[in-house]
């Protein structure tokens, strides 16, 4: 749906709608993103993550 790019950061943030019967698989798949990530340096990509996560927190997203 969108894409948002953190000036600084070498990460996208990406929306998108799944469907219902997807979800389970596309969980699934985030967490093995986590694990590639790491295997391929960015070792401070979960830390980005519960950056973004607490910022939409705050901001009532």
């Amino acid at each position: 749906m969108q894409e948002y790019e953190k000036q600084g950061t070498k990460f996208l943030i990406i929306f998108c709608k799944i469907r219902k019967k997807d979800e389970n698989e596309f969980i699934k798949a985030l967490n093995e993103l986590k694990s590639k990530m790491l295997l391929l340096g960015y070792a401070n990509y979960p830390r980005f993550c519960a950056e973004i996560m607490a910022s939409i927190q705050v901001n009532g997203m």
